[in-house]
């Protein structure tokens, strides 16, 4: 497995056919997970994390900002059949190492199954970071 980190700036270099697989990638992981509420839209200051086996996209974190030196993570998700492989807090691990080189403070997420909870909090004490409890939205806060 290889991850492909793909900043806003990335993302506005593409030229439409790199685009259009961008999104494709997108949509066979939301599909694969019956997760589609949400469209994955890049923006300025987005981060986006795909891991991919081979050309196939297993699973990918979509992470934009809140506040100054804030992020949120928008989106993760892992293809059913990549399910249960870490994939996730692979893709957290990657996403933080990015995000710290952005001297970015903290990372936000709502987190409403227990995959993502426990993931979330993994990484944030294997990288010896303080993650928060769920507030009443549920949402945790991991300090960086």
């Amino acid at each position: 497995m290889n991850f492909e980190v793909i900043k806003d700036t990335d993302f506005f270099e593409m030229n439409t056919r790199e685009r259009d697989d961008f999104y494709q990638g997108v949509e066979g992981v939301l599909e694969s997970v019956e997760s589609c509420e949400i469209p994955v839209v890049m923006q300025k200051d987005n981060l986006l994390i795909f891991c991919k086996d081979n050309q196939n996209v297993a699973g990918f974190i979509h992470i934009t900002p809140e506040k100054d030196k804030e992020m949120y993570v928008n989106y993760i998700a892992v293809k059913k059949e990549y399910q249960g492989r870490g994939i996730a807090s692979k893709l957290y691990k990657k996403a933080i190492e990015n995000l710290q080189d952005m001297q970015v403070d903290s990372l936000y997420a709502i987190l409403f199954d227990e995959y993502s909870k426990k993931a979330f909090c993994k990484v944030g004490k294997q990288k010896n970071l303080a993650v928060s409890e769920p507030d009443f939205k549920g949402q945790q806060k991991m300090s960086l």
